[in-house]
């Protein structure tokens, strides 16, 4: 949630978290007012709920991308973005996969992939939003690209659209 509230501050001006808070419904808003506490879990449909508030607010077609890869490099360590930098993407994602439960309380990874390209599927996690896959590609690539790769990662199934899982496919030289 921290990395949300610097995003739309940083990118659309103080006090925009607030504001957005007060469009959400009573039992959303309840948890994310006072200081949002980078210890602290909060319930994932109000942090949904602040990202769709902000694209309407905003009128930012590119906002789940943007905070997507914000998100990125505000949640990797200088130290592992060091180390990033011998290893591959695919190193890097299966870690990510696993460390899923350190930010959400539902939801499994199950990555695979080879010399340049990977596959990760999320199932069972509470969220159904296709936007918020948008986040996930985004955040999937920026950190594949903190590797010191180029490449690109796309969406090919979505729960959203009817699918089991959630499927990113990536690619990269």
């Amino acid at each position: 949630m921290l990395s949300l509230r610097m995003f739309l501050e940083e990118a659309y001006g103080a006090g925009t978290f607030e504001r957005l808070v007060e469009r959400l419904p009573p039992e959303q808003a309840e948890a994310l007012r006072g200081i949002v506490l980078p210890v602290n879990w909060y319930p994932v449909h109000a942090f949904l709920g602040i990202l769709h508030a902000a694209e309407a607010e905003t009128g930012d077609a590119d906002l789940w991308e943007r905070y997507g890869a914000y998100a990125a490099e505000f949640e990797i360590t200088a130290f592992q973005r060091f180390v990033l930098r011998f290893t591959s993407p695919m190193f890097f994602l299966e870690r990510a996969g696993r460390m899923w439960h350190r930010f959400h309380d539902s939801g499994e990874w199950q990555v695979e992939g080879g010399d340049n390209h990977l596959r990760g599927a999320l199932s069972g996690f509470s969220v159904v939003d296709e936007k918020y896959c948008r986040v996930l590609t985004a955040w999937i690539q920026h950190a594949a690209q903190m590797t010191g790769v180029h490449g690109e990662v796309h969406h090919p199934e979505c729960r959203a659209r009817g699918a089991p899982a959630c499927v990113f496919a990536g690619w990269w030289t």
